[in-house]
């Protein structure tokens, strides 16, 4: 993937400001309209014996024992984590499809083209991420992070040594989910296109969001998972009684340690959250696209 962007001289990738700029609107818009239920899916993940009766009980739990402010925890980090993640998202995807559609052989099929691109998009777009949403889980789990101003709870995730402890599961969360959410779109979009009057309008624009919001979610619940579970060791810490401390787990033993079923545990409350997210997200982008004179996708 490297290889192939590094094949093409920087100078011959083109960015459309419009592009960034809509996709960050987009993405910051949609993730935080469904805080709540993030902060549900967040709980059950971190503590899935006091929550084990699905999402609808862990809310009333939660609004129960700690008041309904605490469904907006992350709020702030999620808004600005998302505004920038969506502007390289969706802007890099955009940029590197016509390069990476050069670089690979010719009859290399379309959903190879936007697979790379969207993976190589968010394996950037990650990057910036990852901190704002490791203060985000904190935020969710901890109450010492829940009522800390953004700078000074990103100031004290940076300082921690953990602001990239997350960056490998967020990948194996965020990178599926980008790629599977765009190529599933593009394509389902590009056949509306073709096989409806107008694309079917706005019922063909909502089905195309909803197969891709379905597809992203399945694909990428593995890596959520782990990432919760990945910010969750960081805080707790890993010490003996004596004082000792202990080798942090790695990757593979946070899996092991979850299993298949801790794996896709927080499922139906993560695919409620994604339908939410991706079509909201998919939808106001392609608005926003319009708006400012750049084609909608798929078209």
């Amino acid at each position: 993937m490297a290889f192939l962007l590094a094949c093409v001289p920087a100078r011959a990738i083109v960015l459309n400001p419009p592009v960034f700029l809509s996709g960050g609107l987009a993405a910051s818009f949609s993730h935080t309209v469904s805080v709540p239920i993030d902060v549900v899916k967040t709980r059950i993940q971190s503590d899935p014996v006091k929550h084990a009766n699905g999402a609808l009980a862990c809310a009333a739990t939660i609004v129960a024992e700690e008041g309904p402010a605490v469904l907006l925890a992350g709020g702030t980090s999620t808004l600005l984590g998302y505004f920038l993640q969506g502007s390289l998202k969706y802007g890099l995807y955009d940029a590197f499809k016509p390069e990476l559609a050069g670089a690979l052989p010719s009859d290399a099929p379309k959903i190879a083209v936007l697979l790379l691109a969207g993976v190589s998009a968010e394996a950037i777009a990650s990057l910036v991420l990852c901190p704002l949403e490791a203060l985000r889980i904190r935020a969710v789990c901890d109450a010492s992070y829940a009522q800390l101003p953004l700078p000074v709870g990103l100031a004290r995730i940076l300082r921690s040594g953990d602001a990239f402890g997350g960056l490998v599961p967020i990948w194996l969360k965020m990178c599926p989910y980008t790629a599977l959410q765009l190529s599933t779109y593009e394509l389902t979009r590009a056949s509306t296109e073709q096989l409806l009057p107008g694309g079917g309008g706005l019922s063909g624009q909502l089905g195309c969001a909803v197969v891709a919001a379905v597809v992203a979610s399945l694909g990428s619940q593995p890596g959520d998972a782990l990432l919760s579970a990945v910010n969750q060791r960081a805080e707790e810490g890993f010490e003996m009684s004596d004082g000792a401390s202990l080798a942090r787990p790695s990757l593979l033993d946070v899996a092991g340690e979850l299993g298949a079923t801790g794996l896709f545990r927080g499922t139906g409350a993560r695919l409620l959250q994604m339908l939410i997210i991706v079509v909201v997200q998919l939808v106001a982008n392609d608005f926003f696209r319009e708006l400012s004179g750049a084609r909608s996708v798929g078209r």
